[in-house]
């Protein structure tokens, strides 16, 4: 749905419905935690229906959008302080909001500035054993809220040749979940906070009307409270090097 308003403004709208399904999945990890005698208990758990409402509003180079999400899961059931699964299924809710504009700031300047707020809701909780004895139970770990600002900037050299410098920082704020201490114990008096750092500088060359090829090196950092890292890595940083050839008609 499209509606011009008066001023230079159009205002966009629109309704998506999408079905995933994953008849082959299975949790490997999982599966040999459990055994042979419980083997693919993990099947068709991340199916799941994805209906999205999104709201743009445009103006020259100007963007504000809005979008809903509403996905349920099909099997995949909310964990209990227990341990059982209740009868109750998984259901996610993710509200996006974004801005972003493209500013001539000289004859061959141009400032590209963009910016993302995400609230996501999950009825999903977590349940860690320690050991035997020992559990910690958290009430919806996945909620959280989001926020990205990336202040690009692109030099036009010549026709045919550009460089860009697009920087990306990226916090993420959990609601519920509390981070962990490098033994692996939960900090409930804190929450679990991460912050991402992207810098890309590049260049692109214009080849034609229709092509482009672009050189680029990316330097990635993530810093995060959450200090449990036999697993998965909450702290590091790394860099990056690519190519990349695109086409557009």
């Amino acid at each position: 749905l499209e509606y011009f308003i008066p001023a230079g403004m159009n205002l966009n709208a629109g309704l998506q419905y999408h079905f995933f399904e994953f008849p082959n999945y299975t949790d490997l990890l999982a599966e040999y935690r459990r055994g042979e005698a419980t083997a693919e208990t993990a099947g068709g758990k991340q199916n799941y229906h994805l209906a999205s409402l999104f709201v743009k509003l445009l103006r020259g180079e100007h963007e504000i959008s809005l979008q809903l999400e509403y996905q349920p899961f099909t099997q995949q059931k909310i964990i209990q302080e227990s341990g059982a699964y209740g009868d109750q299924n998984q259901k996610d809710l993710n509200l996006l909001l974004r801005g972003e504009t493209s500013l001539l700031l000289t004859e061959k300047l141009v400032f590209q500035p963009r910016a993302t707020l995400l609230n996501k809701k999950s009825n999903q909780n977590y349940l860690y054993y320690k050991s035997e004895q020992e559990s910690t139970f958290i009430k919806d770990y996945y909620d959280y809220t989001e926020i990205e600002v990336s202040p690009g900037i692109t030099l036009r050299a010549t026709e045919r040749r550009e460089f860009f410098f697009n920087p990306v920082v990226e916090w993420r704020l959990y609601h519920h979940r509390p981070p962990r201490n490098e033994e692996g114990d939960f900090l409930t008096s804190k929450k679990q906070s991460d912050t991402i750092l992207s810098l890309t500088v590049g260049t692109t060359l214009l080849w034609n009307e229709v092509s482009r090829f672009s050189l680029f090196y990316t330097y990635h950092m993530q810093r995060s409270n959450m200090k449990f890292e036999r697993y998965l890595p909450y702290n590091y940083s790394g860099h990056l090097f690519g190519t990349m050839l695109s086409f557009s008609y």
